[in-house]
């Protein structure tokens, strides 16, 4: 069976993040063959406070192959962020689905504790992972046995918020 279209959610906590992720999600959809569609869905993590809008962010991410979560606050991720990322693994039902995350603004990136975090909750729930971080995480070198890789993948650096988006749906 060919493949159609991808669905993205975007969770994003300001503004400028969820421009970042916004455009993320553009660039690849420029990069798909073909006639796939990618298909986006954003939501900002305060409305996650709202149990109604909190479970249908989290039936769009159930049934999304990629979740993009893009934070201005890079050191660690909030509870409620935590606890909507446990729902969405428990929930989501999509073979190969990923998890990429975003720093807020230019030079923003995960902290490595955040990175771990992260890491780890994608790893427990058989998701890719995909951080934007650089450095590699505390605790795992060659000899720690540990058998996890030295970092996280990368995602791209983007460039400098180019100004206003007008109308890109985000907060319309």
């Amino acid at each position: 069976m060919a493949l159609d279209s991808i669905a993205a959610v975007i969770l994003y906590d300001e503004t400028a993040s969820g421009f970042r992720a916004k455009d993320l999600c553009d660039r690849l959809a420029l990069g798909l063959a073909g006639d796939v569609e990618l298909r986006v869905n954003v939501w900002r993590t305060d409305v996650l406070k709202n149990p109604i809008e909190a479970t249908l962010a989290l039936s769009e991410a159930a049934a999304a192959d990629l979740v993009v979560l893009a934070l201005r606050s890079t050191t660690l991720v909030s509870t409620l962020v935590r606890q909507w990322l446990e729902d969405w693994g428990a929930a989501q039902h999509v073979e190969e689905a990923a998890l990429v995350v975003l720093g807020g603004g230019a030079g923003d990136v995960l902290s490595p504790l955040g990175a771990r975090q992260l890491q780890d909750f994608a790893a427990s729930h058989g998701l890719k992972c995909f951080c934007q971080h650089e450095q590699a995480l505390p605790g795992l070198d060659a000899g720690s046995g540990d058998a996890r890789p030295h970092a996280v993948p990368v995602v791209p650096s983007l460039p400098e918020f180019p100004g206003s988006y007008f109308h890109w749906g985000l907060n319309d």
